[in-house]
């Protein structure tokens, strides 16, 4: 799965420019990708600070979603800086797979989510879910490579 052509293709459509020209302060702020059972599915958001909402789109075939709330820590989400992502998504997938085998090579991953954003810097966050209800998240640096961190928890600790 390409990244890029998947943006290049979506800012191509007549469905993204119609909403753009209706809404030209939205702006590139992640990419999406849900990993399960095989099967893979992109979609690619758009945000704007002013009403705090992002809206996202599917990529195959072209569809737009409704705006939404933002989940997030900071204010607001940061501009996703495509010129700056070096790394594609399959060389970030195959770091992740060497530091699994290394680290975790005990867990079995039954579903992968990842989100390239700006983290202050663009980053392949990975937040993997294991078959002993683990949670594996690792952050891969878009542009270099390296892996940022990685940190095991049980997924439990997220309902405190």
């Amino acid at each position: 799965m390409n990244i890029r052509t998947a943006i290049r293709e979506l800012e191509a459509s007549k469905i993204f420019n119609d909403f753009l020209r209706d809404n030209p302060k939205y702006y590139l702020s992640m990419v999406f990708v849900n990993i399960s059972d095989g099967e893979e599915d992109m979609q690619v958001g758009y945000y704007d600070k002013k009403s705090d909402t992002i809206v996202t789109f599917n990529n195959d075939p072209v569809e737009q979603n409704p705006p939404d709330k933002v989940f997030k820590k900071e204010r607001y989400m940061k501009k996703l800086n495509m010129e700056k992502v070096r790394i594609s998504l399959n060389d970030a997938r195959r770091a992740v797979d060497e530091l699994l085998k290394k680290d975790y090579s005990a867990e079995v991953i039954t579903k992968t989510l990842i989100i390239l954003q700006n983290l202050e810097k663009q980053i392949y966050n990975f937040t993997l879910i294991t078959r002993s209800l683990s949670i594996i998240n690792i952050h891969v640096n878009a542009e270099s490579g390296k892996i940022e961190s990685s940190a095991k928890k049980p997924i439990m600790s997220l309902a405190k």
